[in-house]
């Protein structure tokens, strides 16, 4: 949360920069200018590393995966939610009182969002174990239903409130893979999973095509200006870069300073982190066309200079993303591996004390069990195996 906040007043720092350099009030009338630049700037505090994770292995590298993973899993919540605030902040200038209505707005409808979403998912696992609990009359298709109707509830009762749909059908499914999953019969397990898996593919493929297509688009480009749509492109991709320089290693040194030393995330891990979240994927995408598109939230159209605007920095947008993702990702994998490759074991802390393993006190047995007979000569710390 600290790390996707920081990243977001970097880049709209950076942006709001960018716009008064190319003069942008006087191109498109200053409107809306300050709501732009923040909504521009919390579209691209979403990272994608969950994208990462396809190449690692979290047996070989459990620190960083973990990491990557629990940045993914709460960056895009987090990230959503700041631009959709932002969306329903006026244009007057920075204050403190906008500052301190901003964070309060942001914390109170992530918060709101998040207990919405795990109360979803907690009535989920109860009632699929409750209803679906004779083994004689297994119901795959009634479960994974079940779990889906729940989700969308989720989702559409969030919407009701005045909350993150987004975010709450985020973390309903996150409870439904702890808790609901378990519940489920071994063919409703292997149909959720499946089925989840083909519409993740479908649907990411399906977006990235239509990115691609959009990026011909010959209305978009008849509205924005060319040349500042080259050169915000620029600016974002070097405002990428320095957001996650400076989100990624001085969280990193405050979160070494609050953690055990040998928990410390090591300059090799922070530089993986680093090149990681670089690269900008479909929930970028996704804020982009929703909070850039040529209408107001209520159908209305807005003036010309706002649609040209908002088509110069869509097109921006979409470059950008195209751009970190075919030359960012292509040089992804040998990358990491080059960064990772001499790892220390020492630094797979999260192989101590595991439960998969048989493992105690960061301890396990190297003979055959019930023969070490207390001996701690038969047994080898966890990092040195293998």
């Amino acid at each position: 949360v600290l790390g996707t906040l920081l990243a977001f007043v970097i880049m709209s720092a950076g942006i709001g920069a960018a716009f008064m350099w190319f003069d942008f009030d006087t191109a498109y009338g200053g409107e809306q200018r300050l709501q732009d630049t923040l909504i521009l700037g919390a579209t691209f505090s979403a990272t994608d590393t969950i994208a990462i994770l396809q190449l690692l292995n979290q047996d070989d590298y459990p620190m960083v995966f973990s990491l990557m993973f629990g940045e993914g899993v709460v960056n895009d919540a987090v990230a959503v939610v700041v631009a959709q605030t932002v969306s329903h902040m006026g244009s007057d200038g920075i204050d403190l009182n906008m500052v301190i209505t901003l964070l309060l707005s942001v914390l109170y409808l992530f918060t709101a969002s998040v207990v919405v979403g795990v109360l979803f998912g907690f009535m989920t696992a109860y009632l699929v174990r409750r209803l679906f609990t004779l083994p004689q009359q297994p119901s795959p298709a009634y479960e994974v239903g079940l779990m889906l109707v729940m989700a969308f509830m989720s989702y559409y009762v969030a919407l009701l409130l005045g909350l993150s749909g987004i975010t709450t059908i985020f973390f309903c499914g996150i409870m439904d893979s702890h808790y609901t999953w378990y519940n489920l019969n071994d063919l409703a397990k292997i149909s959720s999973r499946q089925f989840a898996l083909m519409m993740s593919n479908i649907s990411e493929l399906s977006t990235f095509i239509l990115v691609g297509l959009d990026t011909m688009n010959p209305h978009m480009w008849e509205q924005a200006n060319i040349s500042h749509v080259f050169w915000m492109t620029v600016v974002l991709l070097f405002m990428t870069i320095v957001s996650r320089a400076l989100v990624v290693y001085p969280v990193s040194a405050l979160a070494n300073k609050c953690r055990p030393r040998f928990m410390n995330i090591p300059i090799h891990y922070q530089h993986a982190l680093f090149y990681g979240g670089l690269i900008r994927g479909s929930v970028t995408v996704a804020l982009a066309y929703h909070e850039l598109g040529t209408g107001d939230k209520d159908g209305t159209e807005i003036s010309e200079d706002r649609q040209a605007l908002r088509a110069t920095l869509l097109a921006a947008s979409l470059m950008t993303v195209q751009f970190s993702i075919l030359f960012v990702g292509m040089f992804t994998k040998p990358i990491l591996f080059k960064l990772l490759k001499d790892d220390d074991a020492s630094s797979n802390v999260y192989q101590f004390v595991s439960v998969a393993t048989g493992a105690y006190n960061g301890y396990q047995d190297v003979a055959p069990e019930g023969e070490t007979n207390g001996d701690p000569a038969q047994r080898v710390p966890l990092i040195d195996r293998g």
